[in-house]
């Protein structure tokens, strides 16, 4: 299949998923405070393991003759980054650990790592992240804003979720350069099909036992 007709197919796809993927976030009840806190911290890590890394080691894949993609993900990047300090600075001003180091991710949270950073092709970690885990983060953060004070909402709406349109946009200009023959779209729809079934099983859980025991907590977050 052509590259672009591909880049295509796969997005509506993901738009598809989205709708599963709102089926469970709309079971969410009312989060607590301590819940809030934990979700924050979640989306630290996240933002800092999966939205700076992913893109950092992208870069160091392109080969030179696609400067233009480096300098999109060299972008992408320095906003990943500004997410990470924003939900950093949620954190702390709600009092909590926000010491990235100290972070003690458990199994849902390695996962999405694993999942996301282990390829060796920035056309894979690009279907993992952009054309995926930016997908489920669109409509995490809409359910998240609905759950948060209003202030807090208005920062994760202009500082996070005003960049996601571009890093979706990023992820299907690599599919379109590279994902050129059958056997790389085959992996790509495979990678994908299980990140997102990971994501959505995760959700599928009690709330608490995805976002809080598995980061955030003691001694499950916070190092010595």
């Amino acid at each position: 299949m052509d590259s672009k007709k591909f880049a295509k197919n796969l997005l509506e796809r993901a738009t598809r998923n989205l709708d599963r993927m709102r089926e469970v976030l709309d079971r969410t009840p009312p989060l607590t405070e301590e819940e809030i806190t934990a979700t924050y911290q979640s989306h630290e890590w996240r933002e800092y393991y999966l939205g700076v890394l992913c893109p950092a080691k992208m870069i160091t894949l392109f080969p030179p003759e696609d400067d233009d993609l480096k300098l999109l993900m060299t972008q992408q990047l320095v906003e990943e980054y500004h997410h990470y300090l924003t939900f950093a600075k949620l954190v702390a001003d709600r009092g909590a650990e926000s010491d990235l180091p100290k972070f003690r991710p458990g199994p849902a949270h390695s996962g999405m790592l694993e999942k996301t950073l282990s390829w060796d092709h920035p056309v894979y970690i690009a279907a993992a992240s952009n054309l995926t885990g930016e997908f489920i983060l669109k409509v995490c953060m809409e359910k998240l804003v609905t759950l948060v004070d209003k202030e807090d909402a208005r920062i994760i709406e202009d500082e996070v979720m005003a960049h996601e349109g571009n890093h979706v946009h990023n992820g299907r200009m690599i599919i379109e350069r590279y994902a050129t023959t059958p056997d790389v779209q085959e992996t790509i729809e495979n990678l994908v099909q299980d990140r997102t079934e990971h994501f959505i099983g995760s959700y599928s859980k009690p709330y608490m036992e995805f976002i809080g025991p598995d980061l955030a907590g003691q001694p499950a977050m916070a190092g010595p």
